[in-house]
C-alpha cells in the first residue's frame, strides 16, 4: 500500500490495490479519456485535427497543438486527483525540495469537478 498525498485529509488515506474505490475512479479519469483519444486518432481525428488547425491558423497554428495537448493532460491529471480528495494545488510536505517535474502545483488547476471532501 501507499499513502496518498496532496492534503491533509488525505494524508491519513492510502491507496490498496485490493481496494477499487480508492484507485478506480482515478484510474478511470486518466484511461478513459485518453482511450478516446485513441481511439479517435485509429478513426482519423489526428488527421482532421491537422487539416482543422491548418485551415484555419495556418502553419503556425501547428504550434498550439502541444500547448493544447499538455492542457488536456493537466485537466486530466488535475481532476483525477480532485477526485480522490487531493487538491492539485497543494504540495504534500514529504515532497518539499522535489525538482523537475514537479511544479505542477504551481500552475491553476484545471480540474473539471472540485475537490472531493474526504473524512
Amino acid at each position: 500500500t501507499a499513502t496518498a498525498t496532496g492534503s491533509p485529509a488525505a494524508a491519513a488515506r492510502t491507496v490498496s490495490l485490493l481496494d477499487p474505490s480508492s484507485w478506480s475512479v482515478a484510474w478511470a479519469a486518466v484511461v478513459v479519456p485518453n482511450a478516446v483519444m485513441m481511439y479517435a486518432h485509429h478513426r482519423g481525428g489526428t488527421l482532421l485535427i491537422v487539416n482543422a488547425v491548418l485551415k484555419y491558423a495556418g502553419v503556425y497554428g501547428l504550434f498550439a497543438v502541444p500547448f493544447v495537448g499538455l492542457t488536456m493532460e493537466k485537466s486530466f491529471y488535475d481532476t483525477a486527483l480532485s477526485l480522490q480528495g487531493i487538491d492539485p494545488c497543494t504540495r504534500a510536505a514529504d515532497r518539499e525540495g522535489e525538482g523537475f517535474p514537479s511544479g505542477g502545483h504551481l500552475l491553476p488547476s484545471f480540474s473539471v469537478v472540485p475537490v472531493k471532501r474526504v473524512l
